[in-house]
C-alpha cells in the first residue's frame, strides 16, 4: 500500500522545484524579500512567519481550499495530500502569485 505515498512523495518533490524557481524569481524581482525569507527560515512567533510560509500546514491550506471551492475537506490522508498539491499548483499557476 505504499505505491501512493511514493507517488504523492514524487508529486511533493516536482512542487518544490517549481515553488523554488517561483521565490527565487520573486526574489530577483523585490530583493527586500530576501530579508524576510531569511528571518522566517528561523522565527519561534507566528507573528514573524510571512503568508507564503502557511503553504507547509496541509490542514490549514486545504482547509482554506476546500472553503474557496465549495468542497468538503477530505476525512483521509490522501485526499489531503492531494488536494494540498492541487492548491499549492493552482496558486502557481495563477497571476495572484
Amino acid at each position: 500500500g505504499a505505491q501512493p505515498y511514493l507517488e504523492n512523495a514524487d508529486r511533493y518533490q516536482g512542487l518544490f522545484y517549481r515553488l523554488f524557481d517561483a521565490l527565487q524569481e520573486e526574489l530577483s524581482l523585490h530583493s527586500e524579500l530576501a530579508a524576510t525569507t531569511e528571518t522566517a527560515m528561523f522565527a519561534t512567533d507566528d507573528e514573524d512567519i510571512p503568508a507564503f510560509m502557511e503553504w507547509l500546514d496541509v490542514d490549514k491550506t486545504v482547509e482554506n481550499y476546500c472553503q474557496e471551492q465549495s468542497l468538503a475537506v477530505p476525512p483521509e490522508i490522501l485526499g489531503l495530500v492531494h488536494l494540498h498539491i492541487q492548491a499549492i499548483d493552482q496558486w502557481l499557476n495563477s497571476e495572484r502569485r
